[in-house]
């Protein structure tokens, strides 16, 4: 009957209603996610560029340190650096930043050009050392810029290059999170 017919009808026009507004409420929490880390990156992201960013720096890759003999039973992981970034700090081939939210260093890259273009290799090697975000502030987009912000310096800095990362084999998320970026295993480490 109409009557029936009109029902049907209002009532999946409510369910689309329902989808529509459940939509829009995921684009907003997206959006605000997505803005919270712009701001992030835009007021407090800093190349380590003095001795207050390195004592920051050297306590990030001490954590980074610590996580990865979670990994690796090789990496002694009570290790605590000290001075390693101010030894490296004026070094042109060296990048090196650190995320804050307020006043607290949330995540940190370092990278430097391993071999520059020669005779054998025909481009230039950019080896990502560490990379590092603090457990709360992971999966918000941060590694993941300060990746494109490596991405980006490589390809201002060099001619031509390839960025290479050691990732611990048993550090699943992390070679998923490099995977999803593009990168692909070329070599592997084998140890006795």
């Amino acid at each position: 009957s109409v009557v029936s017919e009109i029902g049907k009808r209002l009532s999946f026009g409510r369910v689309s209603v329902f989808v529509s507004f459940i939509i829009a409420a995921f684009m907003i929490q997206l959006f605000f996610i997505i803005y919270k880390t712009y701001l992030l990156f835009i007021k407090n992201n800093s190349k380590i560029n003095s001795e207050n960013d390195c004592l920051e720096a050297d306590k990030l890759l001490s954590e980074l340190i610590e996580y990865e003999s979670d990994f690796d039973d090789v990496i002694n992981g009570k290790c605590k650096v000290e001075d390693f970034h101010k030894e490296v700090l004026d070094k042109s081939n060296v990048f090196a930043y650190y995320v804050k939210d307020e006043d607290i260093a949330v995540g940190y890259i370092f990278a430097y050009l391993k071999t520059p273009y020669n005779d054998v290799i025909k481009t230039n090697i950019v080896m990502l050392e560490s990379l590092y975000i603090r457990e709360e502030y992971r999966k918000k987009g941060i590694g993941r810029t300060l990746i494109i912000m490596l991405e980006k310096w490589a390809k201002e800095t060099l001619k031509n290059y390839a960025i290479e990362i050691v990732c611990l084999n048993n550090n699943k998320e992390a070679l998923k999170f490099y995977e999803r970026l593009g990168y692909s295993e070329v070599k592997t480490i084998l140890r006795k």
